[in-house]
Protein backbone atom coordinates (compact mmCIF):
# COMPACT_ATOMS: atom_id res chain seq x y z
CA UNK A 1 0.00 0.00 0.00
CA UNK A 2 2.92 2.39 0.78
CA UNK A 3 4.46 1.88 -2.73
CA UNK A 4 1.38 2.26 -4.64
CA UNK A 5 0.47 5.55 -2.55
CA UNK A 6 4.27 7.09 -3.46
CA UNK A 7 3.50 6.31 -6.88
CA UNK A 8 0.67 8.28 -7.15
CA UNK A 9 2.65 11.14 -4.85
CA UNK A 10 5.08 10.92 -7.49
CA UNK A 11 2.77 10.86 -10.32
CA UNK A 12 1.80 13.94 -8.85
CA UNK A 13 4.65 15.71 -9.28
CA UNK A 14 6.84 14.44 -12.19
CA UNK A 15 7.60 16.34 -15.08
CA UNK A 16 6.79 19.70 -13.40
CA UNK A 17 8.96 22.28 -15.57
CA UNK A 18 9.66 20.17 -18.04
CA UNK A 19 8.56 17.31 -20.40
CA UNK A 20 6.25 14.60 -18.52
CA UNK A 21 7.88 11.46 -17.89
CA UNK A 22 6.62 7.78 -19.16
CA UNK A 23 5.82 5.78 -15.69
CA UNK A 24 7.58 2.83 -15.89
CA UNK A 25 8.95 -0.32 -13.85
CA UNK A 26 12.26 -2.29 -14.18
CA UNK A 27 11.67 -4.35 -17.01
CA UNK A 28 14.54 -6.87 -16.00
CA UNK A 29 12.71 -7.76 -13.10
CA UNK A 30 9.83 -8.97 -15.20
CA UNK A 31 8.86 -11.78 -16.93
CA UNK A 32 9.82 -11.71 -20.96
CA UNK A 33 6.77 -11.04 -22.40
CA UNK A 34 5.10 -8.76 -20.22
CA UNK A 35 8.42 -6.59 -19.81
CA UNK A 36 8.09 -6.94 -23.88
CA UNK A 37 4.63 -5.78 -23.69
CA UNK A 38 5.56 -2.56 -21.57
CA UNK A 39 8.46 -1.38 -23.81
CA UNK A 40 6.31 -1.76 -27.07
CA UNK A 41 3.50 0.36 -25.37
CA UNK A 42 5.89 3.16 -23.87
CA UNK A 43 7.50 3.01 -27.31
CA UNK A 44 4.10 3.70 -28.94
CA UNK A 45 3.46 7.04 -26.05
CA UNK A 46 6.91 8.39 -27.17
CA UNK A 47 5.52 8.42 -30.14
CA UNK A 48 2.14 9.75 -29.14
CA UNK A 49 2.71 11.70 -25.95
CA UNK A 50 -0.66 13.87 -26.43
CA UNK A 51 -2.53 10.90 -27.60
CA UNK A 52 -5.29 9.93 -25.02
CA UNK A 53 -5.53 6.73 -26.02
CA UNK A 54 -1.63 5.60 -25.82
CA UNK A 55 -1.79 6.77 -21.91
CA UNK A 56 -5.04 4.57 -21.33
CA UNK A 57 -3.46 1.37 -23.10
CA UNK A 58 -0.34 1.65 -21.19
CA UNK A 59 -2.87 2.43 -18.28
CA UNK A 60 -4.78 -0.55 -18.62
CA UNK A 61 -1.63 -3.02 -18.98
CA UNK A 62 -0.16 -1.62 -15.54
CA UNK A 63 -3.56 -1.69 -14.26
CA UNK A 64 -4.03 -5.48 -15.70
CA UNK A 65 -1.03 -6.63 -13.89
CA UNK A 66 -1.38 -4.81 -10.68
CA UNK A 67 0.69 -1.74 -10.52
CA UNK A 68 -2.30 0.30 -9.44
CA UNK A 69 0.08 3.62 -9.08
CA UNK A 70 1.47 3.27 -12.49
CA UNK A 71 -2.10 2.82 -14.30
CA UNK A 72 -3.69 5.98 -11.97
CA UNK A 73 -1.20 7.93 -13.29
CA UNK A 74 -1.72 6.83 -16.87
CA UNK A 75 -5.42 7.35 -16.56
CA UNK A 76 -4.31 10.72 -15.26
CA UNK A 77 -2.80 11.86 -18.42
CA UNK A 78 -5.44 10.32 -20.46
CA UNK A 79 -8.06 12.55 -18.61
CA UNK A 80 -5.91 15.14 -19.24
CA UNK A 81 -5.94 14.86 -23.16
CA UNK A 82 -9.65 14.22 -22.99
CA UNK A 83 -12.34 13.86 -19.82
CA UNK A 84 -13.66 10.99 -20.88
CA UNK A 85 -16.26 9.63 -18.50
CA UNK A 86 -14.80 5.99 -19.00
CA UNK A 87 -11.03 7.09 -18.30
CA UNK A 88 -12.86 8.57 -14.86
CA UNK A 89 -14.17 5.38 -14.48
CA UNK A 90 -10.94 2.96 -14.93
CA UNK A 91 -9.14 5.75 -13.03
CA UNK A 92 -11.69 5.26 -9.97
CA UNK A 93 -11.72 1.24 -10.48
CA UNK A 94 -7.44 1.62 -10.31
CA UNK A 95 -7.83 3.72 -6.80
CA UNK A 96 -10.44 1.58 -5.55
CA UNK A 97 -8.39 -1.18 -6.06
CA UNK A 98 -5.25 0.32 -4.34
CA UNK A 99 -7.30 1.51 -1.49
CA UNK A 100 -7.70 4.88 -1.79
CA UNK A 101 -11.37 4.78 -1.62
CA UNK A 102 -12.04 8.69 -1.49
CA UNK A 103 -10.11 9.54 -4.49
CA UNK A 104 -11.90 6.64 -6.38
CA UNK A 105 -15.44 7.84 -4.92
CA UNK A 106 -14.54 11.37 -6.44
CA UNK A 107 -13.38 9.94 -9.63
CA UNK A 108 -16.48 7.39 -10.41
CA UNK A 109 -18.38 10.55 -9.56
CA UNK A 110 -17.24 12.47 -12.14
CA UNK A 111 -18.15 9.58 -14.61
CA UNK A 112 -21.59 9.53 -14.07
CA UNK A 113 -21.54 13.53 -14.07
CA UNK A 114 -20.73 12.77 -17.44
CA UNK A 115 -22.38 9.65 -18.59
CA UNK A 116 -25.37 9.21 -16.49
CA UNK A 117 -27.16 6.02 -18.02
CA UNK A 118 -23.93 3.46 -17.30
CA UNK A 119 -25.21 0.96 -14.10
CA UNK A 120 -21.83 -0.53 -13.34
CA UNK A 121 -20.48 3.52 -12.52
CA UNK A 122 -23.35 3.98 -10.20
CA UNK A 123 -22.92 0.76 -8.54
CA UNK A 124 -19.41 1.03 -8.19
CA UNK A 125 -19.99 4.76 -6.82
CA UNK A 126 -22.59 3.36 -4.00
CA UNK A 127 -20.03 0.48 -2.84
CA UNK A 128 -16.97 3.14 -2.48
CA UNK A 129 -19.41 5.55 -0.63
CA UNK A 130 -21.07 2.51 1.47
CA UNK A 131 -17.39 1.83 2.69
CA UNK A 132 -16.84 5.77 3.25
CA UNK A 133 -20.17 5.01 6.08
CA UNK A 134 -21.87 7.53 3.46
CA UNK A 135 -25.12 5.88 3.57
CA UNK A 136 -27.29 7.94 2.20
CA UNK A 137 -25.16 8.67 -0.77
CA UNK A 138 -24.77 5.03 -1.50
CA UNK A 139 -28.32 4.37 -1.08
CA UNK A 140 -28.90 6.83 -4.16
CA UNK A 141 -25.86 5.63 -6.12
CA UNK A 142 -27.50 2.27 -6.24
CA UNK A 143 -31.21 3.69 -7.04
CA UNK A 144 -29.47 5.17 -9.87
CA UNK A 145 -27.83 1.87 -11.03
CA UNK A 146 -31.15 0.60 -11.43
CA UNK A 147 -33.15 3.78 -12.96
CA UNK A 148 -30.29 2.97 -15.50
CA UNK A 149 -30.55 -0.81 -15.73
CA UNK A 150 -33.40 -2.81 -13.29
CA UNK A 151 -31.38 -5.90 -13.73
CA UNK A 152 -28.47 -4.93 -11.96
CA UNK A 153 -27.93 -7.27 -9.82
CA UNK A 154 -25.13 -4.69 -8.06
CA UNK A 155 -28.01 -1.93 -7.31
CA UNK A 156 -30.36 -4.65 -5.78
CA UNK A 157 -28.03 -6.12 -3.49
CA UNK A 158 -26.17 -2.32 -2.66
CA UNK A 159 -29.85 -1.09 -1.65
CA UNK A 160 -30.27 -3.85 0.85
CA UNK A 161 -26.88 -3.61 2.36
CA UNK A 162 -27.60 -0.23 2.90
CA UNK A 163 -31.58 -0.96 4.13
CA UNK A 164 -29.74 -3.89 6.45
CA UNK A 165 -27.00 -1.85 7.78
CA UNK A 166 -30.35 0.67 9.02
CA UNK A 167 -31.38 -2.40 10.64
CA UNK A 168 -34.67 -2.26 7.99
CA UNK A 169 -35.09 -6.01 7.34
CA UNK A 170 -38.24 -6.41 5.62
CA UNK A 171 -37.28 -3.47 3.30
CA UNK A 172 -34.49 -5.69 2.94
CA UNK A 173 -36.31 -8.51 2.25
CA UNK A 174 -38.60 -7.03 -0.37
CA UNK A 175 -35.70 -5.49 -1.81
CA UNK A 176 -34.29 -9.21 -2.39
CA UNK A 177 -36.95 -10.86 -3.41
CA UNK A 178 -37.62 -8.62 -6.02
CA UNK A 179 -34.05 -9.24 -7.15
CA UNK A 180 -34.74 -12.79 -7.65
CA UNK A 181 -37.37 -12.15 -9.88
CA UNK A 182 -35.24 -10.84 -12.19
CA UNK A 183 -32.22 -13.17 -11.97
CA UNK A 184 -33.98 -16.76 -9.62
CA UNK A 185 -30.65 -18.09 -7.76
CA UNK A 186 -28.28 -14.81 -7.80
CA UNK A 187 -25.95 -17.04 -4.77
CA UNK A 188 -24.89 -12.82 -3.79
CA UNK A 189 -28.50 -12.22 -3.27
CA UNK A 190 -29.32 -15.26 -1.43
CA UNK A 191 -26.86 -15.26 0.87
CA UNK A 192 -28.16 -11.57 1.37
CA UNK A 193 -32.04 -12.64 1.51
CA UNK A 194 -30.74 -15.01 4.20
CA UNK A 195 -29.41 -11.84 6.51
CA UNK A 196 -32.39 -9.93 5.67
CA UNK A 197 -34.82 -12.93 7.23
CA UNK A 198 -32.73 -12.79 10.35
CA UNK A 199 -32.55 -9.38 10.87
CA UNK A 200 -36.36 -9.37 10.12
CA UNK A 201 -37.07 -11.90 12.73
CA UNK A 202 -38.24 -14.65 10.21
CA UNK A 203 -35.49 -17.37 11.40
CA UNK A 204 -37.72 -20.47 9.56
CA UNK A 205 -37.02 -18.82 6.33
CA UNK A 206 -33.97 -18.06 7.34
CA UNK A 207 -32.48 -21.64 8.07
CA UNK A 208 -35.15 -22.76 5.33
CA UNK A 209 -33.42 -20.72 2.22
CA UNK A 210 -30.28 -22.95 0.37
CA UNK A 211 -27.63 -20.40 -0.06
CA UNK A 212 -25.59 -22.45 -2.68
CA UNK A 213 -21.84 -23.21 -2.35
CA UNK A 214 -20.43 -21.17 -5.88
CA UNK A 215 -18.78 -18.12 -6.31
CA UNK A 216 -20.83 -14.81 -6.39
CA UNK A 217 -20.34 -14.04 -9.81
CA UNK A 218 -20.97 -10.87 -12.22
CA UNK A 219 -23.45 -8.31 -10.76
CA UNK A 220 -24.38 -7.25 -14.51
CA UNK A 221 -22.69 -6.40 -17.70
CA UNK A 222 -19.78 -3.94 -17.84
CA UNK A 223 -18.42 -3.08 -21.52
CA UNK A 224 -16.23 -0.99 -19.82
CA UNK A 225 -14.76 -3.77 -18.18
CA UNK A 226 -13.69 -5.74 -21.38
CA UNK A 227 -10.77 -4.25 -22.34
CA UNK A 228 -9.01 -5.20 -18.91
CA UNK A 229 -10.37 -8.71 -18.62
CA UNK A 230 -8.51 -9.08 -21.48
CA UNK A 231 -4.72 -8.25 -20.23
CA UNK A 232 -5.28 -9.25 -16.90
CA UNK A 233 -3.11 -12.00 -15.93
CA UNK A 234 -5.10 -15.17 -14.68
CA UNK A 235 -4.49 -15.92 -10.82
CA UNK A 236 -3.61 -19.20 -9.88
CA UNK A 237 -6.74 -20.58 -8.75
CA UNK A 238 -7.83 -19.09 -12.15
CA UNK A 239 -5.03 -21.11 -13.74
CA UNK A 240 -5.74 -24.48 -11.77
CA UNK A 241 -9.81 -24.46 -12.34
CA UNK A 242 -9.40 -23.72 -15.92
CA UNK A 243 -6.55 -26.59 -16.23
CA UNK A 244 -8.60 -28.71 -14.19
CA UNK A 245 -11.41 -28.60 -16.05
CA UNK A 246 -9.53 -29.57 -19.16
CA UNK A 247 -8.31 -32.65 -17.52
CA UNK A 248 -4.20 -31.07 -17.42
CA UNK A 249 -3.50 -32.24 -13.96
CA UNK A 250 0.13 -31.74 -14.19
CA UNK A 251 -0.86 -28.27 -14.79
CA UNK A 252 -2.71 -27.79 -12.17
CA UNK A 253 -0.06 -29.55 -9.49
CA UNK A 254 2.84 -27.07 -11.61
CA UNK A 255 0.53 -24.15 -10.82
CA UNK A 256 -0.41 -24.88 -7.61
CA UNK A 257 2.54 -26.69 -5.67
CA UNK A 258 4.19 -23.42 -5.44
CA UNK A 259 1.39 -21.53 -4.65
CA UNK A 260 0.63 -23.54 -1.47
CA UNK A 261 4.30 -23.36 -0.65
CA UNK A 262 3.25 -19.52 -0.11
CA UNK A 263 -0.17 -19.56 1.03
CA UNK A 264 0.15 -22.68 3.30
CA UNK A 265 -3.33 -21.43 5.19
CA UNK A 266 -5.19 -21.48 2.01
CA UNK A 267 -7.85 -24.09 1.58
CA UNK A 268 -8.89 -23.92 -1.61
CA UNK A 269 -5.31 -24.31 -2.54
CA UNK A 270 -4.95 -27.51 -1.12
CA UNK A 271 -8.06 -28.52 -2.73
CA UNK A 272 -6.49 -27.60 -6.27
CA UNK A 273 -3.38 -29.47 -5.32
CA UNK A 274 -4.98 -32.48 -4.55
CA UNK A 275 -7.22 -32.98 -7.17
CA UNK A 276 -4.32 -32.36 -9.47
CA UNK A 277 -2.58 -35.16 -7.37
CA UNK A 278 -5.64 -37.66 -7.94
CA UNK A 279 -5.87 -36.94 -11.46
CA UNK A 280 -2.37 -38.19 -12.16
CA UNK A 281 -3.53 -40.79 -10.00
CA UNK A 282 -1.44 -40.02 -6.83
CA UNK A 283 -4.31 -40.69 -4.97
CA UNK A 284 -1.91 -41.47 -1.74
CA UNK A 285 -0.36 -37.75 -2.20
CA UNK A 286 -3.98 -36.76 -2.48
CA UNK A 287 -5.29 -37.53 0.71
CA UNK A 288 -1.74 -36.65 2.47
CA UNK A 289 -2.49 -33.07 0.90
CA UNK A 290 -6.01 -33.04 2.36
CA UNK A 291 -5.02 -34.30 5.97
CA UNK A 292 -2.76 -31.58 6.21
CA UNK A 293 -4.92 -29.09 5.20
CA UNK A 294 -7.21 -30.41 7.48
CA UNK A 295 -4.89 -30.16 10.52
CA UNK A 296 -5.05 -26.28 10.14
CA UNK A 297 -8.62 -25.82 9.69
CA UNK A 298 -10.70 -29.25 10.26
CA UNK A 299 -14.49 -27.54 9.26
CA UNK A 300 -13.78 -26.62 6.07
CA UNK A 301 -16.26 -27.66 3.91
CA UNK A 302 -13.92 -26.84 0.56
CA UNK A 303 -11.78 -29.90 2.10
CA UNK A 304 -14.24 -32.03 3.29
CA UNK A 305 -15.59 -32.11 0.20
CA UNK A 306 -12.93 -32.69 -1.75
CA UNK A 307 -12.28 -35.80 0.56
CA UNK A 308 -15.75 -37.35 -0.03
CA UNK A 309 -14.35 -37.50 -3.85
CA UNK A 310 -11.44 -39.51 -3.25
CA UNK A 311 -13.46 -41.63 -1.31
CA UNK A 312 -15.96 -41.78 -3.85
CA UNK A 313 -13.56 -42.38 -6.66
CA UNK A 314 -11.66 -44.99 -4.74
CA UNK A 315 -15.60 -46.67 -4.15
CA UNK A 316 -15.30 -46.28 -0.45
CA UNK A 317 -18.73 -45.45 0.01
CA UNK A 318 -18.51 -46.31 4.01
CA UNK A 319 -15.79 -43.55 4.61
CA UNK A 320 -17.28 -41.00 1.82
CA UNK A 321 -20.59 -41.02 4.08
CA UNK A 322 -18.59 -40.08 7.13
CA UNK A 323 -17.46 -37.61 5.50
CA UNK A 324 -20.86 -36.38 3.95
CA UNK A 325 -21.76 -36.53 7.23
CA UNK A 326 -19.45 -34.71 9.24
CA UNK A 327 -20.38 -32.04 6.29
CA UNK A 328 -23.63 -31.92 6.96
CA UNK A 329 -22.84 -31.25 10.59
CA UNK A 330 -21.31 -28.40 9.90
CA UNK A 331 -23.73 -27.08 7.12
CA UNK A 332 -27.02 -28.85 7.37
CA UNK A 333 -28.28 -26.90 3.99
CA UNK A 334 -25.69 -27.91 1.94
CA UNK A 335 -28.34 -29.46 -0.32
CA UNK A 336 -25.53 -30.90 -2.93
CA UNK A 337 -23.91 -33.46 0.47
CA UNK A 338 -27.53 -34.18 1.13
CA UNK A 339 -27.61 -35.37 -2.94
CA UNK A 340 -24.12 -37.44 -2.61
CA UNK A 341 -25.08 -38.99 0.79
CA UNK A 342 -28.83 -40.10 -0.91
CA UNK A 343 -27.27 -41.16 -4.05
CA UNK A 344 -24.26 -42.90 -1.81
CA UNK A 345 -26.45 -45.36 0.42
CA UNK A 346 -28.74 -45.73 -3.11
CA UNK A 347 -25.52 -47.38 -4.23
CA UNK A 348 -24.91 -49.71 -0.66
CA UNK A 349 -28.53 -50.62 -1.05
CA UNK A 350 -29.88 -48.17 1.88
CA UNK A 351 -32.86 -47.19 -0.05
CA UNK A 352 -34.60 -45.88 3.54
CA UNK A 353 -31.69 -44.03 4.07
CA UNK A 354 -31.19 -42.64 0.37
CA UNK A 355 -35.22 -41.68 0.70
CA UNK A 356 -34.49 -39.33 3.94
CA UNK A 357 -31.46 -38.08 2.47
CA UNK A 358 -33.07 -36.79 -1.25
CA UNK A 359 -36.18 -35.60 0.46
CA UNK A 360 -34.31 -33.10 2.84
CA UNK A 361 -33.44 -31.30 -0.94
CA UNK A 362 -37.01 -31.35 -2.38
CA UNK A 363 -38.57 -29.32 0.70
CA UNK A 364 -36.32 -26.55 -0.46
CA UNK A 365 -36.03 -27.16 -4.57
CA UNK A 366 -39.85 -28.86 -5.15
CA UNK A 367 -39.20 -28.66 -8.58
CA UNK A 368 -36.31 -30.85 -8.99
CA UNK A 369 -38.48 -33.54 -11.11
CA UNK A 370 -35.24 -35.64 -11.64
CA UNK A 371 -34.76 -35.89 -8.10
CA UNK A 372 -38.26 -36.47 -7.36
CA UNK A 373 -38.68 -39.35 -9.71
CA UNK A 374 -36.22 -41.03 -8.42
CA UNK A 375 -38.00 -40.67 -4.81
CA UNK A 376 -40.62 -41.67 -6.31
CA UNK A 377 -39.42 -45.10 -7.57
CA UNK A 378 -38.05 -45.98 -4.30
CA UNK A 379 -40.81 -45.83 -2.51
CA UNK A 380 -42.37 -47.74 -4.93
CA UNK A 381 -39.42 -50.32 -3.96
CA UNK A 382 -40.05 -49.81 -0.27
CA UNK A 383 -43.81 -50.25 -0.75
CA UNK A 384 -44.82 -47.15 0.68
CA UNK A 385 -47.61 -47.02 -2.17
CA UNK A 386 -49.52 -43.78 -0.70
CA UNK A 387 -46.49 -41.75 -0.51
CA UNK A 388 -45.66 -42.89 -3.91
CA UNK A 389 -48.96 -42.19 -5.29
CA UNK A 390 -48.46 -38.75 -3.85
CA UNK A 391 -44.99 -37.96 -5.15
CA UNK A 392 -46.06 -39.14 -8.45
CA UNK A 393 -49.20 -36.89 -8.66
CA UNK A 394 -46.87 -33.93 -8.01
CA UNK A 395 -44.45 -34.69 -10.53
CA UNK A 396 -47.84 -35.05 -13.00
CA UNK A 397 -48.89 -31.08 -11.88
CA UNK A 398 -45.42 -30.08 -12.39
CA UNK A 399 -45.76 -31.19 -16.26
CA UNK A 400 -42.34 -32.94 -15.61
CA UNK A 401 -41.33 -36.57 -16.69
CA UNK A 402 -45.19 -36.99 -17.84
CA UNK A 403 -44.50 -41.10 -19.03
CA UNK A 404 -42.58 -42.27 -16.55
CA UNK A 405 -45.32 -40.42 -13.73
CA UNK A 406 -48.18 -42.11 -15.42
CA UNK A 407 -46.64 -45.49 -15.52
CA UNK A 408 -45.73 -45.19 -11.46
CA UNK A 409 -48.91 -43.71 -10.54
CA UNK A 410 -50.64 -46.38 -12.14
CA UNK A 411 -48.45 -48.58 -10.58
CA UNK A 412 -49.02 -47.46 -7.11
CA UNK A 413 -52.86 -47.49 -7.62
CA UNK A 414 -52.77 -51.10 -8.51
CA UNK A 415 -51.17 -52.12 -5.32
CA UNK A 416 -53.49 -50.10 -3.53
CA UNK A 417 -55.88 -51.98 -5.16
CA UNK A 418 -57.77 -49.13 -7.23
CA UNK A 419 -56.79 -50.83 -10.81
CA UNK A 420 -59.50 -48.88 -12.23
CA UNK A 421 -58.51 -45.99 -11.30
CA UNK A 422 -54.59 -46.97 -12.51
CA UNK A 423 -56.65 -48.10 -15.98
CA UNK A 424 -58.26 -44.85 -16.31
CA UNK A 425 -55.06 -42.92 -15.96
CA UNK A 426 -52.90 -44.62 -18.41
CA UNK A 427 -55.69 -44.23 -20.91
CA UNK A 428 -55.84 -40.48 -20.66
CA UNK A 429 -51.98 -40.25 -20.74
CA UNK A 430 -50.63 -38.16 -23.63
CA UNK A 431 -47.66 -40.70 -23.54
CA UNK A 432 -46.23 -43.72 -22.14
CA UNK A 433 -43.20 -45.38 -21.40
CA UNK A 434 -42.60 -49.61 -22.54
CA UNK A 435 -43.37 -50.27 -18.57
CA UNK A 436 -46.79 -48.06 -18.94
CA UNK A 437 -47.88 -49.43 -22.28
CA UNK A 438 -47.42 -53.03 -20.73
CA UNK A 439 -49.28 -51.93 -17.20
CA UNK A 440 -52.11 -51.07 -19.50
CA UNK A 441 -52.50 -54.23 -22.03
CA UNK A 442 -52.54 -56.24 -18.56
CA UNK A 443 -55.02 -53.87 -16.98
CA UNK A 444 -57.37 -53.76 -20.26
CA UNK A 445 -58.26 -57.41 -19.33
CA UNK A 446 -58.76 -57.40 -15.64
CA UNK A 447 -61.62 -56.10 -13.45
CA UNK A 448 -61.40 -54.12 -10.43
CA UNK A 449 -60.00 -56.02 -7.15
CA UNK A 450 -62.74 -56.24 -4.05
CA UNK A 451 -60.94 -53.68 -2.22
CA UNK A 452 -60.05 -49.67 -2.55
CA UNK A 453 -56.87 -48.39 -0.89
Amino acid sequence: MFAVCLWLLLGACAGEGGEKSIPSVDLAALEPALARRIELAVAELRGDPDGAESWKRLGLLYESNDYLGLAAECYREAIERRSAPELWYRLGIALSSAGLREQAAEAMARCVELEDGYAPAHWRLGSYRFDLNEFEAAEHSFRKALEADPKHLGGWSGLARVQLQRGEGEEAVETLESALKVKPGAPLVRKLLRSAYFEAGRLAEARALHVPWERIGSMGGDPWQREIRSLRRKTPMELALERLLTRDYQGVVDVMEPFVRENPRDPNAYAYLASGYNGLGRGGLARQTIATALEKDADSIVLLRVLAALHRGANELPQALEVLTRILEIDGLDLDAWRQKGDLEARAGRDADALESWQRIVRFDERDDELLLRIARTQLRLERWTDAQGTFERLIRLGAQRASACTGLAEALVALGRADEARRILERAPELDPGGEALRRRLAGETEPGRDG
